[in-house]
């Protein structure tokens, strides 16, 4: 059902404090839009948190140039930057919280209660940890950078920034989790039966999984 590609996908997602985001978001969103596809032919679900990993790519490569710009010294850092970090991060947050909301309601329909439980636990996970811990740590290093050489930073300051970007690499971890358990249980068990099965592009993951069996006729 594409749970494999929104892995792949996902692990762009981890924040990366510096001048480049060396794994663009948007390169994960048309990975993860991939996977969204797919699982839309099998559960409407889906369908929002594909129109909104659609508009990630456009807002994550604005936001990815914006920093090539200011990185190369095209164009100076302004509030208009500030302005895209707050939402972009407003925006990543929706999309998780519709992603775990799309995860828990497909748990349901195939009757798996705990990937549902830990779909729905991530909806308040993304505002407290990755919201805020974006806010946190994003606004942290935009005041650290800004300050003069001899400045001194706060103590506070420093701890913002590693209390909120650690928040936010736990809920992508989280996030990971949560999509490895969709795979195993609900594409590995759920697409053995689908018609189109022999018409998509396998994942790694899936030859893998071909490998391992193939490992195991064989040793019997």
């Amino acid at each position: 059902m594409g749970f494999g590609w929104m892995l792949l996908g996902w692990l762009f997602m981890f924040p990366t404090i510096g001048n480049v985001d060396i794994m663009p978001d948007f390169i994960g969103f048309l990975i993860m839009l991939k996977g969204l596809s797919c699982a839309c032919k099998h559960c409407r679900c889906f369908d929002l948190t594909r129109r909104l990993a659609m508009f990630g790519v456009l807002f994550s490569l604005v936001s990815w140039a914006y920093q090539m710009f200011c990185w190369l010294d095209i164009i100076s850092a302004s509030a208009v930057g500030t302005v895209m970090r707050v939402a972009y991060a407003v925006f990543l947050c929706a999309y998780a919280i519709n992603l775990a909301i799309s995860i828990s309601k497909i748990a349901t329909e195939t009757e798996l209660p705990k990937i549902r439980v830990r779909g729905a636990a991530a909806v308040p996970l993304a505002i407290i940890m990755l919201l805020c811990g974006r806010l946190a740590w994003s606004g942290a290093v935009s005041v650290i950078s800004s300050a003069e050489k001899d400045a001194t930073i706060s103590e506070t300051l420093k701890w913002a920034m590693r209390i909120g970007y650690i928040a936010e690499v736990l809920f992508v971890v989280y996030m990971l989790l949560l999509l490895l358990s969709c795979y195993r249980w609900i594409c590995l068990e759920g697409e053995e039966d689908m018609p189109d099965k022999a018409h998509k592009l396998p994942t790694p993951f899936d030859i893998i999984e071909k490998k391992k069996n193939k490992d195991k006729e064989e040793k019997k």
